[in-house]
């Protein structure tokens, strides 16, 4: 199931007004992403430039900076991505459950 580009966009605000500064570049890039998506152009722009502005090597947020910038299309991105069915064949699929948490107990 994938979430809409409009319902994903209002949930990232959600999640970026709550995130503590360090923590805002991959929040607020996945938020300039949905927005592209959707094709506001303006809220993908600010929300790049927020990134950018406290984090300002962050790759994915300098790569939308770029994609904005020179009018590329969603559609040249959404025809390179794997599709979910590509990544579970070639990273298995996702943890989920008692295995996650498993992982996150080890990784402490």
């Amino acid at each position: 199931m994938q979430a809409e580009p409009a319902a994903m966009t209002t949930m990232l605000l959600d999640v970026a007004r709550r995130t503590q500064p360090a923590f805002l570049a991959p929040v607020g890039s996945l938020r300039a992403l949905a927005a592209w998506c959707q094709g506001e152009l303006d809220v993908a722009n600010r929300a790049v430039a927020e990134v950018l502005a406290v984090s300002p090597f962050y790759s994915m947020a300098q790569l939308l900076k770029l994609a904005l910038h020179v009018g590329a299309h969603p559609e040249t991105l959404r025809v390179r991505l794997p599709m979910p069915a590509e990544l579970d064949l070639f990273m298995g699929p996702p943890r989920q459950g008692p295995e996650l948490l498993k992982l996150r107990r080890a990784a402490k």
